[in-house]
């Protein structure tokens, strides 16, 4: 299976993918904490601009695109690294350390955010996980 790096046209490209059969498999509609999130990621590896990017989890699949939502609840402006490991690697452990380090600058609801860091994942949304690491490069 080729990979490729996070947030990367080609990535968010095999992801609309992996996302749709996540849809079809799922009953709809989500279950836990939902959120929707404008990203500004700085320090791509692959671009000398930011990334502008966005979370969207109200149907039930957490879904990473490009392009910022008009109506976000919740802003994040963060490195590329840091944006990795919180959203394909689910370490809340290097959000923590680098939002009280101030490494991620937070606009909006930070209630939002703070309840999908204690949320637990489905095993749907574990199994979405997976598949996005696998088309996830590892050295970028």
């Amino acid at each position: 299976m080729p990979t490729f790096p996070f947030l990367s046209d080609e990535w968010i490209s095999a992801a609309k993918d992996i996302y749709a059969r996540a849809g079809v498999e799922g009953s709809g509609g989500a279950t836990g904490p939902t959120i929707t999130m404008n990203l500004v990621v700085k320090n791509a590896p692959f671009s000398p601009e930011n990334i502008l990017a966005n979370v969207d989890s109200r149907d039930g699949v957490f879904r990473i695109s490009l392009g910022a939502l008009d109506e976000a609840e919740v802003k994040l402006t963060l490195d590329y690294k840091i944006a990795r490991s919180i959203l394909l690697d689910g370490d809340a452990q290097v959000g923590m350390r680098a939002f009280l380090s101030g490494k991620i600058r937070v606009e909006g609801n930070m209630t939002k955010l703070l309840a999908l860091r204690n949320a637990s994942s489905s095993p749907r949304e574990e199994a979405t996980l997976d598949a996005l690491r696998a088309i996830t490069a590892t050295g970028d």
